[in-house]
């Protein structure tokens, strides 16, 4: 970088305007200059006479990302640049936000494809996804317009992770609470099933996502700034992801299983395409069919002979034969046999994590750190 404007002109760097002085002013210079041999300039700072322009400004700090300041005029300089309205690290932190909002999309692709296989249903999957997208705008108009906090820092970004997490577990206890009702009332009506499902997963939902908003509420008590709007922010996520739940998700399940009942084959609605074989889908349309019309009883020894047990043993050998029971029964037989070695990495993981937590020193200011001590902004 020239020291006059006549130089810096020639440089075309075509974003100064005229410099009211003959030459930059340094303000900070190395405290070892002159004293060290032979006397060499390592740091300085300068201010130089720029044109407030957005589009400028975005201009400067593209050539200072690729590195056109630095060693313009052939001398070995290399440099860090911002404005003194930290203009730089506002560009540089949305390029940020860009970033994780990219790997906030593909947790949501995650979540979704999770969803769809439990489910099998799209419709079901949709209505989760509809009830984890909708918590978001409910809980800024609580956080901006009830709680009066206008401050919206970039850790509540984080809060998107969470609340895709735990809304998709909130789907997956309401689908199979519900699938277990009707399991247990295989000709019962839909209100039948629904008055015995949607309160017990109603009150298994309450439990984790109390305890869980509870959790983020009372960090609030923390004296920094960002993180109290982080967890005011992620209470109010997790709390209307568990409405959005009972709103949605509750009623998509009474419409889901009017639908199967009446015997849609809609695959937007209900699709099986990995555990079921065509055999057992027709002896169960048959035992459906069989038992909607009377008929009368007829008595056998086989009939007197199956028990309680044995009844429900023939649905547990059933429900081994599914997918995720399969996985399971697995990931369990795997656990049990490296049970010892498991146990060793846990305690060897746990004990290094104590010795450097032990290390970490306490902050030297309120400021929230966003960016490492090595990035320049």
């Amino acid at each position: 970088v020239s020291s006059n404007n006549q130089s810096a002109e020639q440089k075309d760097f075509g974003n100064l305007d005229e410099c009211p002085f003959s030459q930059f002013m340094p303000t900070v210079v190395d405290d070892l200059f002159p004293a060290s041999y032979p006397p060499t300039v390592r740091y300085t700072s300068s201010f130089y006479a720029t044109k407030k322009s957005g589009s400028i400004l975005e201009r400067m700090y593209e050539d200072a990302e690729s590195k056109k300041y630095d060693g313009s005029d052939g001398n070995p300089l290399s440099g860090v640049y911002d404005t003194t309205e930290s203009d730089f690290y506002d560009f540089y932190s949305d390029s940020i936000v860009g970033r994780d909002m990219s790997l906030a999309v593909g947790s949501a692709g995650v979540t979704v494809v999770a969803m769809i296989i439990h489910t099998k249903s799209p419709f079901l999957t949709l209505m989760g996804l509809f009830q984890i997208i909708l918590s978001f705008p409910l809980a800024y108009f609580v956080y901006y317009f009830i709680a009066g906090l206008v401050f919206f820092p970039f850790l509540n970004f984080i809060g998107i992770f969470v609340v895709f997490a735990l809304g998709a577990d909130d789907v997956f206890v309401a689908v199979d609470k519900w699938k277990n009702a009707r399991h247990e009332l295989p000709h019962g009506t839909t209100e039948q099933v629904a008055a015995l499902a949607l309160p017990d997963a109603a009150y298994a939902m309450l439990l984790t996502s109390t305890t869980t908003a509870a959790a983020f509420f009372a960090t609030a008590i923390c004296p920094v700034g960002p993180i109290v709007c982080f967890a005011v922010f992620c209470g109010l996520l997790i709390t209307f992801d568990y409405l959005m739940n009972i709103f949605l998700v509750f009623p998509a399940l009474c419409l889901y299983d009017k639908w199967i009942l009446k015997g849609s084959k809609n695959k937007c609605i209900n699709f099986d395409w990995c555990c079921q074989n065509t055999a057992s889908d027709d002896s169960n349309a048959t035992d459906i069919e069989s038992s909607t019309r009377p008929s009368t009883p007829a008595v056998t020894n086989e009939n007197i002979d199956l028990t309680e047990s044995d009844i429900r043993h023939n649905e547990l050998e059933a429900e081994k034969r599914t997918l995720i029971h399969r996985f399971l029964d697995a990931y369990y037989n795997i656990l049990h046999k490296f049970r010892w070695f498991v146990l060793g990495v846990v305690i060897a993981a746990t004990t290094v994590c104590a010795v450097f937590a032990a290390q970490l020193t306490l902050p030297v200011s309120s400021e929230v750190a966003i960016l490492p001590d090595s990035n320049p902004y």
